[in-house]
């Protein structure tokens, strides 16, 4: 198996460990949404400085996917899965 799906099945299992402990905390709406705001405008800003960086992210369904469940360290993820 590629390494690079062991790296998504971890996202996914991240994604549905974050998702139990949002559905805990009795605010679930409220962590999502947070999650949501942090996350997406930092692809954002990445996905628009791809011309100073040499490691652009894509936009594509996986990433903003990502993004938004996972946050900042999904971005941050998806930086370091670019690097290797």
């Amino acid at each position: 198996m590629d390494l690079c799906w062991l790296f998504y099945i971890g996202l996914f299992l991240i994604g549905i460990l974050l998702f139990a402990c949002y559905s805990r905390t009795g605010r679930m709406l409220r962590c999502m949404f947070f999650t949501m705001c942090t996350g997406l405008p930092a692809l954002v800003i990445l996905w628009m400085a791809k011309g100073l960086l040499s490691f652009p992210l894509a936009l594509t369904p996986f990433s903003v996917l990502a993004s938004v469940l996972l946050g900042i360290p999904g971005v941050v993820a998806m930086l370091v899965m670019n690097l290797m």
